[in-house]
């Protein structure tokens, strides 16, 4: 994956506002990156990467297009979790500007049920009949590419997300490895620390 193509297709998939940001039209955006690069780069391989909302679009790549993807805090556990926590009344970070605010900085502040609820009925548009389509790991199959599945311990993305995708992967022979963090950090917060493991799983594949 070369540099070009990380900062031009980091650049499109955070181009979505307003409306358009909202699930499913990121597959779109997804679908619009692959057929970019590929009419504009010689390559055989692709690897994906992505944190929090878009370590779902890192997980989607590697279901559809079989390319190896790493999910750093991505928002896995969406049909599941909203069945068993109906009673959370979904609440915002009022604490920072979420939607300009970088993934690094996003809610480190430890497991919060409110905030995770609020966050992914935001990323369906309120609309629950959704829910079940947005969760990937119901549509894992064979051809699914390997994946680095990381998640702190106690960050606001529940774990029971990477729990479910990783029994799913190994059900259908997919490879799948996992890191677990101690502490509250999401998605970009501890790249730096598990760089070199993301690193080598990337030029392994």
């Amino acid at each position: 994956m070369s540099r070009c193509y990380n900062k031009t297709a980091s650049h499109i998939l955070n181009r979505r506002r307003g409306p358009r940001r909202f699930y499913p039209a990121p597959l779109t955006d997804m679908d619009q990156v692959v057929a970019w690069v590929r009419q504009r780069f010689t390559i055989n391989i692709i690897k994906v990467i992505g944190g929090s909302a878009v370590g779902n679009m890192a997980v989607e790549l590697a279901i559809k297009y079989g390319f190896a993807a790493v999910s750093l805090s991505g928002i896995l556990d969406i049909d599941g979790w909203l069945q068993e926590h109906k009673n959370v009344v979904a609440q915002p970070d009022t604490t920072q500007d979420f939607t300009n605010a970088a993934s690094a900085t996003i809610n480190q502040a430890g497991a919060d049920d409110a905030f995770y609820k609020w966050f992914i009925m935001n990323y369906l548009n309120q609309n629950l009949e959704l829910a079940e389509a947005a969760t990937a790991y119901h549509r894992v199959n064979e051809g699914t590419g390997s994946m680095l599945l990381v998640n702190s311990l106690n960050e606001f993305v529940p774990t029971s997300g990477v729990l479910q995708l990783a029994a799913r992967l190994a059900q259908m022979h997919v490879p799948v490895s996992t890191i677990w963090l101690a502490g509250t950090q999401h998605a970009k917060g501890y790249l730096a620390q598990v760089w070199p493991v993301v690193r080598d799983f990337l030029l392994a594949q």
